[in-house]
């Protein structure tokens, strides 16, 4: 069986980060090994507050890991803190895993999820290692500091990473563009947009799913096509508890098991 670390916050209502991540990997039959990076709390409306774990704390968990059950591949989420991105680019430089990361910054409900260094430390000592990076379209402006999304993606593409992918689902349109860049082409998938329903955890689910297949022997493309599909199956196929007007979203094993039958 293949294995995949995730790298992320806890989330206490299991709607995102390593417990959204854990529920893909079981899904897809990988086994899903995990390290915290931050406590917080958080629920359907949003994340109330961050509690960070010591940089020391999160270095000892993924030595650990490496050191007894050596992943395939990670899956890098929420980092929190600035040292942690550090932390991170030095034990990475050294593994032999596919490493995708999601580069989180600020949640839906605009809580800061990484601090303002951390972003540029990301291209320093992250960057360099990563096989492919999922960032949405805010992050994309935030980590480039340009509006076009091409141009934005070759800037990405040359700070060391292999593959960029652009997730459009925060675009303000009836359909969604997804974009891969792989150095010289551009691929996109575009779908329809499901309206009036907030979504928590979507991001983890694309990034552990892109993982998933990714180790599992899928090429870049076939793993971008089938993550895409999954999450928006996953999103169709979910169950939705309506807490003050929010719709949660949260993914039960059943729900995966229906997407793969």
């Amino acid at each position: 069986m293949k294995k995949a670390l995730t790298i992320a916050g806890f989330d206490p209502s299991s709607g995102a980060g390593i417990q959204m991540d854990l529920k893909v990997f079981q899904s897809l039959n990988i086994y899903g090994l995990s390290a915290i990076t931050a406590l917080t709390i958080q629920g359907p409306s949003g994340v109330k507050k961050v509690y960070p774990i010591e940089g020391e704390i999160l270095k000892e968990q993924i030595i650990t890991i490496f050191d007894e059950i050596p992943p395939d591949g990670v899956k890098i989420g929420m980092l929190a803190k600035a040292e942690n991105v550090v932390i991170l680019g030095e034990i990475l430089k050294n593994k032999n895993a596919i490493v995708v990361l999601d580069p989180i910054i600020y949640s839906t409900s605009k809580a800061v999820l990484l601090e303002k260094e951390g972003v540029e430390y990301l291209k320093k000592y992250l960057f360099p290692f990563v096989y492919v990076v999922t960032p949405n379209l805010d992050e994309l402006k935030i980590i480039t500091n340009v509006d076009d999304i091409r141009e934005a993606a070759y800037i990405i593409k040359d700070m060391g990473v292999k593959f960029v992918i652009i997730k459009g689902g925060h675009a303000k349109s009836s359909k969604i563009k997804d974009i891969l860049f792989d150095g010289k082409n551009f691929y996109e998938i575009e779908h329809k947009k499901i309206e009036n329903k907030e979504f928590h955890g979507t991001g983890c689910v694309f990034s552990s799913s892109l993982l998933s297949y990714l180790i599992l022997g899928d090429s870049i493309y076939g793993a971008f096509e089938k993550a895409v599909k999954f999450t928006e199956n996953a999103i169709k196929k979910s169950f939705f508890t309506k807490i003050k007007n929010i719709y949660y979203f949260n993914l039960w094993k059943l729900d995966f098991l229906l997407l793969q039958s």
